[in-house]
Formats: C-alpha cells, sequence, structure tokens
C-alpha cells in the first residue's frame, strides 16, 4: 500500500497526492513533504508498526484490534530504549492516529473511534510505571519484563495452544531478546542467550544509561570485562575467559 494516494476531492491539480500516516495531509510536492520531521516521525510509527507485523506474519493494514493495542503498549514501554522509538514519537494517542489512518476500517469505523483502543491509550497514560518489555513472544503476543515471567509464559496452556494454531497455519513461533534485537525460534536458545557476555552488556547498558543505549559499551563495561575473570549482574554469572577476545573485538 502506498503512503500516498490520489485525492479525489481535488479537481484542478493542486493537491496531487493524499499522505495518509500524516493524518490525510494534501500534499502538493511529495518531495518537500517528506522531509517534513512530522512526516518522518509518522514514517517510524508506520515502519515500526510494520516489523512488529511481519514477526507477527500478519498484515498491518488488516490486523486484530488485540494486535494494535498490544504493539501501542510494546512501542510505549520501549520508548527512549535500545531498538525502540525516540519518546517524543511513541506517544500513545500518535501511534494510535498514524496506525488508524494507514489500516483498515473496522464496521466502517477507523481504528481512532474503537473504545477498546482508547481506553488503551488512556491506560497507558495514566501507568506510574511502565513495563520495561524486555522479552517478547510474538506468538501470542505477550512481553515480559524478566525471564522469569517468559519461562512461567511459555509452560503455560495459553502459549501452547497458540504455538500449535500458528505451526497449522504454518506461521513462526518466535521469541525476541529486546535490548539485543535478537531473534529465537526456540525459548530454549533465548534462555542461554541470557547468559552470554553481549546480553548482559546490552541489559547492564541499557538500565544505566538509558538515554543514550550502546554509547557507553566502551567505558564501563568493557572495564569491568578487563578487570574481572567473573561477571555477575542480577541473577546472571558468565565467565570472561572465553568470551573475552570476542567482546572487546564487539567493543572497539
Amino acid at each position: 500500500m502506498s503512503k500516498f494516494s490520489p485525492d479525489p476531492r481535488e479537481v484542478d491539480g493542486l493537491f496531487a497526492d493524499v499522505c495518509e500516516p500524516c493524518g490525510g495531509e494534501r500534499v502538493a510536492d511529495i518531495k518537500i513533504h517528506e522531509e517534513k520531521q512530522m512526516h518522518k516521525d509518522n514514517m517510524q510509527v508506520v515502519e515500526d508498526f510494520s516489523r512488529y507485523c511481519d514477526l507477527r506474519e500478519v498484515c498491518p493494514v488488516t490486523c486484530s484490534n488485540r494486535d494494535v493495542s498490544f504493539y501501542m503498549e510494546l512501542a510505549f514501554a520501549r520508548r527512549g530504549r535500545s531498538g525502540g522509538l525516540p519518546h517524543a514519537v511513541a506517544r500513545p494517542s500518535r501511534l494510535l492516529n498514524v496506525i488508524s489512518r494507514v489500516h483498515d476500517q473496522v464496521q466502517g469505523q477507523e481504528l481512532l473511534g474503537v473504545p477498546d483502543l482508547e481506553d488503551k491509550v488512556a491506560e497507558l497514560l495514566s501507568k506510574k510505571q511502565q513495563g520495561k518489555f524486555q522479552y517478547v513472544c510474538y506468538t501470542c503476543p505477550w512481553g515480559a519484563d524478566d525471564m522469569e515471567s517468559l519461562t512461567k509464559h511459555v509452560r503455560g496452556a495459553a502459549h501452547a495452544n497458540a504455538a500449535r494454531f500458528r505451526t497449522v497455519q504454518k506461521a513462526g513461533n518466535y521469541v525476541k531478546c529486546v535490548p539485543c534485537n535478537m531473534l529465537f525460534c526456540k525459548p530454549q536458545g533465548l534462555f542461554f542467550h541470557r547468559y552470554s557476555p553481549e546480553h548482559l552488556i546490552a541489559l547492564f547498558d541499557e538500565e544505566n544509561n538509558p538515554d543514550d543505549p550502546g554509547g557507553s559499551k566502551v567505558g564501563l563495561v568493557g572495564q569491568i570485562f578487563q578487570n574481572l575473570s567473573f561477571l555477575r549482574y542480577g541473577d546472571h554469572l558468565v565467565c570472561n575467559c572465553r568470551y573475552e577476545k570476542s567482546v572487546n573485538e564487539n567493543l572497539q
């Protein structure tokens, strides 16, 4: 689906196109419009939402209200963090506005007017403390702030039923480590990944340097790896010896 569409309301040719992500704004010069910051921010939402739908293997134009609701919760929780949208872009009202413009109407109604989704916007804005969504199950979908919660989820009946349904539909079952931006076909892969130095570095860096994730890797965390044989972070303990060379190369 093109982000620009002809506007049948204009017959004089002055406004030849409409930018749907920008609320149906009528555009005289597409190239100039694409350079506007508002358009760039809105397109970040479209592209991020499309990536989410790709992993869910659903169409961003026809996906369910549940997917839209979960995506808004995920994008809002991850705002400003590694792999997330900027704070100014990930406002719940903006997320719903942009998605509503590119999504098909549901029973003749735009998503912007769906009560459940409007309630989700109010809910996100009213929460005093947001989840981190460090791990995401794209099978269900479902988000977890820690490995214990994810482990309990993937062992539950709801996840098992969803995984069987997607297998029948020949759709993938994925879990993701969001700070590391790594996707796993089986939860076991993620369980082992959490003990890797790369994951510990990403987790430490994100929680201690949230405004600039990735910016301090050569500093404090690099010094820890150079000076300690073992690294402990939270409930994780890993030996530095076998990973020291590859990690140091990645930090350079």
